[in-house]
């Protein structure tokens, strides 16, 4: 009986243990991630449609796994030793870039289909 009591004591501390150091060291990936993202989304605002749609989709992985390691590290008994202020300034960045990066997949899709559409032969013109 206390044999069980003194094993699942251990059990639990080391699950802690171990659970909290992988939310700290989540949190520091997911940040150095958004950083390095950040950076190629910013190029690819001035490049070409194709670009600016990669890297819509990889901001937009990198912020959710920003968010989703934030809200993992929330439960922790223990701070993970990220800066806050820092998170929320990437989480700040990446709704901002998030935003300009979808105005500009979307102007290339308006202009895309204003290229690629052509009348039939003796077909009536719109009105």
């Amino acid at each position: 009986m206390i044999g069980s009591g003194i094993g699942i004591s251990v059990g639990l501390v080391c699950a802690l243990l171990l659970v909290h150091g992988r939310a700290a060291v989540r949190m520091r990936e997911a940040l150095h991630l958004c950083t390095v993202v950040s950076g190629q989304a910013e190029q690819a605002l001035h490049g070409t449609a194709a670009r600016r749609r990669v890297a819509q989709v990889q901001w937009a992985a990198s912020a959710v796994e920003l968010y989703e390691a934030r809200e993992a590290a929330s439960g922790e008994p223990r701070p993970t030793g990220v800066d806050p202020v820092a998170v929320a300034a990437a989480e700040h960045r990446a709704y901002d870039l998030l935003g300009r990066l979808s105005r500009a997949v979307l102007t290339d899709d308006r202009a895309g289909r204003g290229r690629g559409r052509r009348r039939r032969p003796g077909a009536a013109r719109p009105s």
